[in-house]
C-alpha cells in the first residue's frame, strides 16, 4: 500500500508539472487524432536491432510484444486516481487505450582504447509495461509502469547467443563485464499537443514533454513529430510509434520525429542506486533521437520500417553517430 501511494504521488507531480508547461506553450483549437479502432483490440510486435549497420555497441537489440484493448481493468485501477484529477486542465476526452507490454533489451557498450574496442559492459533488461493513453481534443496524455530485471537474470546473454547462432555470427565478447542482478521501476509521462497550423489534409505535426523518473533511467524530454497518412491513421506515444487506426484496403505513412532527453540518471552509465557503484564512463547530459519511417497497411495488418539514430553518447564511444532499425507489424481484431 505504501508503494502504491507513492509512486502516485510522484505520477500525480509529473503529470501536473508538464501539464502546465504543455498547456501554456498549446493553442485553443487542434486536431483531435485518434489512438485505434473503436472497440478493438490490436497487437504489436516490435524488433530492434543495429545488424544493418554492423555495431552491435551501447542498444544492440530489442523485442517488445505489446496488447491493446481500449480498456483494461488493472490499468484502470492504476492510473485513474491519476488522470481524474487533470481532466478540468485538459479538453475534453475524445478517446483512451490500455496497453501491456513484454520486453527484453540488450546493451552492449564499447570503449575504443587506442584505436582498439574493448567491451566494457553487457547487460540484458527485461521489463513488463502498463500503459494508459487519453486523447483530447488536440492533446494526449500518456503515463506508464514498468518493472523489470537487469543483470544475468534479464536472459540477455542467453537471447543474445541464440539469436547469433540462428543466424550464423559469433557470440559477442564482454558478457563477463555484466551488471549485477537488480529489480528496476520506472514511472514515465508524456504529454503531446498538436500543432495546429502544420496539422490537417493527411498530416499531423505535433510537440511532446515529457518526464521519467526510477533506477534505470530519470529524464526530462521534449520533441517534435510529424506525419503524413493516407487512408490510415498512426498513433505516437513519446514520439515513438505505438498504435495504428486502420481503414479497408491499402494504406500507407512516412513520418519523422526527434526527441531530446536531460539525463539526470541512467544505471547504464552511471552506476546502481543505493550501491558503491561509480559511473563507468563520462556521458553526455543532453541525448537526441532521431527517427524517420515508412510503413504500409492492409485492412486490419500494418508493417512498418523505421532507422534512428543519436550522436555519441559518451566519451570513447567507438561509433561518433549510433544507428540501429526498427521493424513493426501491428495486426487488429
Amino acid at each position: 500500500m505504501v508503494i502504491r501511494i507513492r509512486h502516485r504521488v510522484v505520477f500525480s507531480l509529473m503529470a501536473k508539472s508538464l501539464l502546465a508547461l504543455g498547456l501554456s506553450m498549446s493553442s485553443a483549437t487542434s486536431y483531435a487524432g485518434p489512438l485505434a479502432n473503436d472497440q478493438s483490440s490490436q497487437f504489436i510486435f516490435n524488433l530492434d536491432n543495429d545488424i544493418l549497420f554492423g555495431t552491435d555497441s551501447e542498444y544492440t537489440a530489442g523485442s517488445h510484444l505489446i496488447w491493446t484493448e481500449q480498456k483494461m481493468d488493472f490499468n484502470e485501477w492504476l492510473f485513474n486516481p491519476l488522470f481524474k484529477p487533470l481532466h478540468s486542465s485538459l479538453s475534453p476526452k475524445t478517446d483512451q487505450m490500455d496497453q501491456f507490454m513484454l520486453a527484453t533489451e540488450i546493451y552492449t557498450l564499447r570503449i575504443d582504447n587506442d584505436s582498439q574496442v574493448k567491451p566494457l559492459a553487457n547487460t540484458g533488461w527485461s521489463y513488463i509495461n502498463f500503459r494508459h493513453i487519453e486523447a483530447y481534443q488536440g492533446q494526449q496524455l500518456g503515463m506508464e509502469l514498468n518493472l523489470g530485471w537487469i543483470g544475468p537474470g534479464s536472459g540477455g546473454e542467453e537471447i543474445q547467443n541464440g539469436v547469433h547462432k540462428l543466424i550464423g555470427n559469433r557470440n559477442e565478447k564482454g558478457w563477463d563485464h555484466q551488471y549485477p542482478n537488480q529489480p528496476t521501476i520506472n514511472l514515465h509521462v508524456s504529454l503531446q499537443n498538436d500543432i495546429d497550423n502544420l496539422t490537417g489534409k493527411g498530416f499531423q505535426s505535433f510537440y511532446t514533454v515529457s518526464g521519467q523518473l526510477g533506477n534505470f533511467s530519470t529524464n526530462v524530454g521534449a520533441g517534435l513529430g510529424i506525419n503524413y497518412a493516407d487512408n490510415c491513421a498512426p498513433n505516437f506515444f513519446d514520439n515513438q510509434l505505438n498504435t495504428i487506426k486502420f481503414n479497408k484496403g491499402w494504406g500507407w505513412f512516412v513520418y519523422s520525429t526527434v526527441n531530446i532527453d536531460y539525463e539526470i540518471y541512467n544505471l547504464l552509465t552511471d552506476g546502481r542506486l543505493f550501491t558503491d557503484d561509480r559511473p563507468i564512463v563520462r556521458r553526455r547530459n543532453f541525448w537526441p533521437l532521431f527517427d524517420v519511417g515508412i510503413g504500409f497497411t492492409y485492412n486490419q495488418f500494418s508493417m512498418n520500417y523505421s532507422t534512428k539514430s543519436t550522436p555519441q553518447y559518451y566519451d570513447d564511444q567507438p561509433e561518433k553517430r549510433f544507428r540501429y532499425s526498427s521493424l513493426n507489424f501491428h495486426w487488429g481484431f
